[in-house]
């Protein structure tokens, strides 16, 4: 019995840094797409915004007005086409990703400086 008792907790045992692993593997890739979406709104290109983000994703703005990914896309391609644009400065606040299974949830804020229907 200590025999089967011993090989299941070393099974287990492996099964749990495997699963870490690939926990691990899982939130570097999140955080690598965060900073990608950083760059990509930074310089405006609405390309890499739509191939990196899902049709499905709705932003929550600083007015606690909500976007949907075609609002949010027409939002930068409008405020990159404003004669004297100013690139908007990003930076990253903080940024948590937690993995529960095959799902990631990646949590942040990030502070935006710029100009916004006229106003800063």
């Amino acid at each position: 019995m200590n025999i089967i008792l011993i090989t299941l907790v070393t099974a287990l045992a492996a099964s749990v840094h495997a699963q870490s692993e690939a926990d691990a593997a899982a939130q570097s890739k999140i955080v690598a797409l965060e900073q990608l979406w950083n760059q990509a709104y930074k310089s405006g290109d609405t390309k890499a915004l739509d191939s990196n983000t899902d049709d499905a994703i709705v932003l929550v703005n600083d007015d606690s007005s909500v976007a949907d990914q075609a609002e949010f896309l027409a939002s930068v391609k409008s405020s990159m086409s404003q004669p004297n644009a100013q690139r908007p400065q990003v930076a990253p606040q903080s940024l948590a990703v937690h993995v529960f299974g095959n799902v990631a949830i990646a949590t942040g804020v990030m502070r935006v400086k710029g100009r916004e229907n006229g106003k800063s």
